[in-house]
């Protein structure tokens, strides 16, 4: 990412949690906060999506960064604005599923790849977004399983999230081979 945004920046993995499905309509904040996301599906050893998600002002303020101009200069989501959100998405979520894959590989050796395809760009209600990314593991299970990672950026944090959401068979997988703590 630092490469990438030209400045220090990092990711961090803040949770590996199963939530019950109830908990989690605040996930991305207030429900009816409008939202940005740029989803990227994956299989491989596991399948499902890999979400970037953020507010218009944050999402606008990385295409300032990028494009070297002042904060504020873009105030809506033209077609250069989704470009290098989506552009953004793609680096960073690849190399979040390579990291993932070499860790989850060292406690499940069957968990060794996890394949990134181009991501989407979506606008909508935080609570609408939610219900669309968790209804494949909702239809087996009242509980969902995500990984959480918090963004900085010159070690301030942002307010953008990063989600990995596996789907129902790749739930009961992990579930089936990672330890209980």
């Amino acid at each position: 990412m630092a490469k990438w945004l030209a400045v220090p920046s990092m990711i961090l993995i803040e949770s590996l949690d199963q939530k019950p499905l109830a908990e989690v309509s605040d996930l991305l904040g207030d429900p009816e906060t409008t939202l940005c996301v740029c989803a990227m599906d994956f299989d491989g050893s596991l399948s499902g999506q890999l979400v970037f998600a953020f507010e218009d002002a944050c999402g606008l303020s990385l295409t300032d960064l990028l494009l070297n101009q002042p904060v504020k200069t873009a105030t809506e989501w033209g077609e250069i604005e989704q470009s290098a959100a989506l552009e953004s998405a793609n680096i960073i979520g690849c190399a979040y599923l390579n990291s993932l894959a070499r860790q989850l590989s060292v406690e499940t050796p069957t968990i060794n790849e996890l394949i990134p395809s181009p991501p989407t760009f979506q606008r909508d209600f935080a609570e609408s977004l939610l219900q669309s990314l968790f209804m494949s593991q909702a239809v087996v299970s009242n509980t969902v399983f995500l990984a959480r990672a918090r963004f900085e950026i010159r070690g301030q944090p942002l307010n953008w999230t990063l989600l990995l959401v596996p789907d129902a068979t790749s739930m009961a997988k992990l579930q089936e081979s990672l330890p209980n703590e």
